[in-house]
């Protein structure tokens, strides 16, 4: 869903009569100015780095007694805020066919979920209105799509290339082992 809010606050502003106050509540988040990712992601790529290193032999098992995987995982992180927006980093991302296809089914389901779920804006109630405007959801949902691609929201890096590559990178594990 690419509408500001998350599926009960659509709900309840678009499907419900007489809700504008809720809907202005839960839009405002009663008044608190922090607002949840629309569509929150968990990035992995510190984790996998970790365990790239443990599998070459940079992480020897006695330095990993002291340590968890958590608190390995964060020290990175730490160490190397911006590691994902180093020059010449290398990504591993699905290829261009799979790419299209998930696109494709994405879209599907998104036509799927306004057509049998969320009403149209009130201007939007004829056929002919409904059409438009399930076209430019789509174009909308087709733009974002590109966007994630863009910045490579489905790819991982690739942490072998970074190993072998990055002195800085390297030697940080090598001191982790100390």
């Amino acid at each position: 869903m690419h509408q500001e809010g998350d599926l009960f606050t659509n709900f309840v502003c678009q499907v419900l009569p007489n809700a504008e106050n809720f809907c202005r509540a839960l839009r405002t988040r009663g008044g608190r100015e922090e607002r949840r990712p629309m569509n929150p992601s968990t990035m992995f790529d510190y984790d996998r780095l970790a365990l790239a290193a443990y599998r070459k032999g940079l992480l020897t098992p006695s330095s990993l007694s002291s340590l968890s995987r958590k608190v390995l995982r964060e020290s990175l992180r730490v160490a190397f805020p911006e590691l994902g927006a180093l020059p010449g980093l290398k990504y591993l991302c699905p290829p261009d066919e799979a790419m299209a296809r998930l696109r494709e089914r994405s879209v599907r389901y998104e036509q799927g979920m306004y057509r049998d779920y969320l009403l149209p804006p009130s201007s939007s109630r004829n056929a002919t209105g409904r059409a438009h405007y399930l076209a430019g959801v789509e174009a909308e949902h087709r733009k974002s799509f590109e966007q994630y691609m863009e910045r490579r929201m489905f790819c991982n890096w690739d942490v072998e290339f970074l190993l072998e590559n990055n002195a800085t990178v390297r030697e940080w594990f090598q001191n982790k082992s100390l």
